[in-house]
């Protein structure tokens, strides 16, 4: 690869085959990965990683499309588990999710963590995850389950200690037809590069958010940015202040290990978890029934969001899941 030259997609997906086949030495794919992060990531580029971990994934037998709200990480900050608590109140609201995640990478605070910490069954195969989707209109997709090949890279990514393009590729390698998907970064530039990506990938709607804080979601500090998947990658402002929230520092924002979010994820199904966590669910739930047109504004999804928690129906939703995975998992087992 000469520096400075950006792969087609087929370039990338055959460079991703010869990562993943054990072509390469650690110390050469380090320094290729290195090297498309120093040049920027095309969505050309990232659409081609993404086919050639899809190639190599365990499959998920579920015809259904789904809605995937995994984000790229990236900020380093410790914090409660927005999108999984999003995926529980999504799925109360009827929308079929298959919530693509892993845990934590420096901290126990990942998507995985937090479930496991829930008493739910997180190592599910293909045709488990499936059986929950058909059965409870909910799936967790364990992603070193299903992309074990991505541990040949993980010294290589360990050396090129830097984001790279396995970064923004894993999120979007989700093994089930994902029709919506939200995806939240923690810049702007990665941004507009994942929302191309996901034009190329045959989204039918979807949206890149880089939050106010530099977090790779919608925050209460401020407005956060949207990258939309259109032609022009149209980008527009998310103000929580315009939809009568109050604005809270991230710094301030409740979260921690997985078992401190565990005990917050129960008080937000009780109705007595801290306001602002409260609000910052319904605000991400809100952009995701919006994108797909579940709702017609973001206030209409706050107040959605704000019933179906309110009713209860989230935490029936939570008990049901809880009950169908580990069914699935003693069966199947």
């Amino acid at each position: 690869m000469n520096a400075g030259r950006s792969l087609t997609e087929e370039e990338a997906r055959a460079l991703c085959e010869a990562m993943l086949s054990g072509g390469m030495s650690d110390q050469e794919i380090a320094d290729v990965l290195v090297m498309l992060a120093e040049k920027g990531e095309t969505p050309e580029e990232v659409s081609g990683f993404v086919r050639g971990l899809l190639a190599h994934a365990e499959p998920i037998p579920f015809d259904g499309a789904t809605v995937d709200t995994c984000g790229t990480g990236g900020s380093g900050l410790v914090r409660f588990n927005v999108s999984t608590s999003v995926a529980f109140v999504l799925a109360a609201c009827g929308v079929c999710v298959a919530k693509h995640g892993n845990r934590g990478s420096r901290a126990p605070n990942g998507s995985f963590d937090l479930l496991e910490a829930l008493g739910i069954p997180i190592d599910l195969g293909g045709a488990a995850v499936a059986e929950c989707l058909e059965r409870s209109g909910l799936g967790f997709i364990y992603a070193r389950r299903f992309h074990p090949l991505m541990q040949r890279v993980a010294a290589a990514r360990a050396l090129a200690r830097r984001r790279t393009v396995f970064n923004l590729a894993g999120p979007l390698s989700n093994p089930t037809r994902v029709s919506v998907q939200v995806v939240g970064t923690s810049t702007h530039s990665d941004a507009r590069t994942v929302a191309g990506c996901l034009r190329l990938l045959g989204r039918e709607q979807g949206v890149c958010v880089t939050g106010h804080s530099g977090i790779d979601e919608v925050d209460l500090a401020g407005p956060a940015v949207l990258c939309g998947i259109d032609a022009a990658l149209t980008t527009e402002l998310l103000d929580p202040r315009s939809l009568g929230l109050s604005l809270v520092a991230y710094a301030e924002m409740p979260g921690g290990d997985a078992r401190a979010n565990a005990r917050l994820f129960r008080e937000l199904l009780d109705g007595t978890a801290p306001l602002p966590l409260v609000e910052a669910v319904c605000l991400s739930a809100a952009l995701v029934l919006v994108v797909a047109g579940r709702v017609k504004s973001y206030r209409e999804g706050i107040e959605v969001a704000r019933d179906v928690l309110g009713r209860g129906r989230v935490r029936e939703k939570f008990l049901e899941y809880r009950d169908v995975a580990a069914d699935v998992s003693r069966r199947m087992s």
